[in-house]
């Protein structure tokens, strides 16, 4: 009953926190424009299901004699659940669960685009994305307003762009990068708890300490710095598929259909002058 619970509370914990990340950033990041209850619905059931298995092996586990090393790796294998999740499971649910269409004749007319499936949304956000790390789900999705506002030409460079991610496993590096950063919380967690147990009236403090600076922050600025590479990488990849004069357009009219979002960048996007910088030095 306890295994269930702790599941129960951790899936539910996961559910409301993307519909936080949703609501505060609609249009602003790329995922939640897709973000849709049902979507969200098949993400807890089976965080949840995957979370009551690896519980339920790990309290079996903990009545044998099991070496402590096997043991942190599998704990450490719960902790990857919810990475795992959005980068292997998630991208099949968004692809079935939203009202898309396939593209073919964009398949067709763009060589580079023979490996991977493209669909179009019909939810006006001014943006594409790739995703999918297996490769019966790598996929690209592009707005409506895309399609509508753009050349057929500025539109393949677009997902010409999207395309150099999922060529150059972008996607999975940034699931291992998360990995990575996930190993840091979980090592340094050996060393800052015997911290907890010298001053436990701070216990709630010191824990959330470690989790904000030792967990999310070294995940954060990982796949966030990591990110802004690849969005260079992609730029190259579409200038050299396409031309340098059709994603410098193409990137322009995204950025006056997005209200100015490309021109201004962020921690995982470079602004339009240094992506188009970039672009030039081919």
């Amino acid at each position: 009953m306890k295994i269930i619970l702790v599941s129960f509370i951790l899936s539910i914990t996961y559910f409301l926190l993307s519909l936080l990340v949703y609501f505060i950033s609609y249009k602003k990041i790329k995922l939640p424009d897709l973000f849709d209850t049902r979507s969200a619905t098949l993400g807890f059931i089976s965080s949840f299901v995957l979370l009551l298995f690896f519980f339920y092996l790990l309290d079996v586990l903990s009545t044998k004699k099991i070496d402590e090393s096997i043991l942190n790796i599998f704990i450490f294998f719960i902790i990857a659940i919810f990475p795992t999740y959005e980068y292997f499971i998630q991208p099949i649910f968004l692809l079935y669960s939203n009202n898309l269409t396939r593209a073919e004749e964009l398949e067709k007319k763009n060589h580079f685009l023979k490996e991977y499936k493209v669909f179009i949304s019909k939810k006006y956000f001014a943006n594409a994305f790739a995703f999918g790390v297996i490769p019966s789900t790598k996929a690209i999705i592009i707005s409506k307003d895309i399609i509508d506002n753009l050349q057929e030409l500025e539109i393949g460079a677009i997902l010409a762009h999207e395309a150099g991610h999922l060529k150059k496993n972008h996607i999975f590096k940034l699931y291992t990068i998360s990995l990575i950063g996930l190993l840091v919380g979980y090592l340094t967690s050996f060393y800052f708890y015997p911290i907890i147990e010298k001053y436990p009236e701070y216990v709630h403090f010191l824990r959330g300490l470690h989790g904000g600076f030792f967990y999310a922050l070294p995940i954060w600025l990982l796949t966030s710095y990591s990110q802004r590479f690849f969005e260079y990488e992609a730029d190259r990849f579409s200038s050299e598929k396409t031309s340098v004069k059709l994603i410098i357009s193409a990137l322009k009219k995204l950025d006056a259909l997005s209200k100015g979002k490309i021109s201004s960048g962020g921690i995982t996007h470079p602004s339009l002058d240094k992506r188009i910088k970039n672009i030039k030095k081919q």
